[in-house]
C-alpha cells in the first residue's frame, strides 16, 4: 500500500487525482517551478469527496518513502461539485507579489 500511494504521487497520468496541497506555499514553489510566472488555485469543498495521502498514511502508519512535506490532497480530475475554485492568484519568480486574478 506504501508503494501505491508513493505510485499514485509520482505518476500525474494514471492517478484520477489533480495534486493539490494544504499549504498556499508549496502549491506556489509548483507554480513558479522554472522560474516562470504560474497560478495558485485555493479550491473549498468536501475533504471526503477527495483523497488526503497523509491522512491516509498516518491513520495506517504507511511511512514507507514518503513525500509528507507536500501535505498532499487529491481532487478528481474533472473539477466540480463539491469542489469549487475560490479564487485564483498568478504568482511571479524573484519575489514579485501575488495578483489575484479571481474573483
Amino acid at each position: 500500500m506504501e508503494n501505491k500511494l508513493l505510485y499514485l504521487q509520482q505518476t500525474r497520468h494514471e492517478s484520477p487525482f489533480v495534486s493539490c496541497s494544504h499549504e498556499w506555499s508549496i502549491a506556489q514553489s509548483f507554480a513558479l517551478y522554472g522560474n516562470t510566472p504560474g497560478y495558485v488555485l485555493t479550491i473549498s469543498g468536501d475533504p471526503a469527496s477527495g483523497f488526503d495521502f497523509e491522512e491516509l498514511r498516518n491513520s495506517y502508519s504507511l511511512f514507507g518513502d514518503t513525500v509528507s512535506h507536500l501535505k498532499e490532497f487529491g481532487v478528481p480530475r474533472r473539477l466540480g461539485s463539491p469542489f469549487v475554485v475560490e479564487c485564483v492568484d498568478l504568482v511571479a519568480p524573484f519575489g514579485q507579489p501575488a495578483v489575484r486574478v479571481k474573483p
